[in-house]
């Protein structure tokens, strides 16, 4: 679980192909600041200030768990 307020990008795993991202994401694994939510083909990533989470649920289906809870008005203290 990573909380909304420390969120900073949902990201398709599509776009780790990018060099940019490509090379964002050997940094974080060289900084050991990557970690795999639970076991299954990784769809997306989330990006903290502190690390990058590999997760096997879909960037949209989080990106719509996040949009719910903001709307309800508990981005503050709940969690993706």
């Amino acid at each position: 679980m990573v909380r909304m307020k420390d969120i900073i990008g949902i990201f398709d795993i599509h776009v780790q192909t990018s060099p940019y991202t490509a090379r964002f994401i050997e940094y974080a694994k060289h900084n050991d600041a990557i970690e795999v939510v639970e076991v299954g083909d990784i769809k997306s990533f989330v990006v903290t200030e502190k690390k990058l989470y590999y997760s096997p649920i879909s960037s949209l289906t989080l990106k719509k768990r996040a949009n719910i809870l903001d709307h309800g008005g508990k981005a503050d203290s709940e969690s993706v």
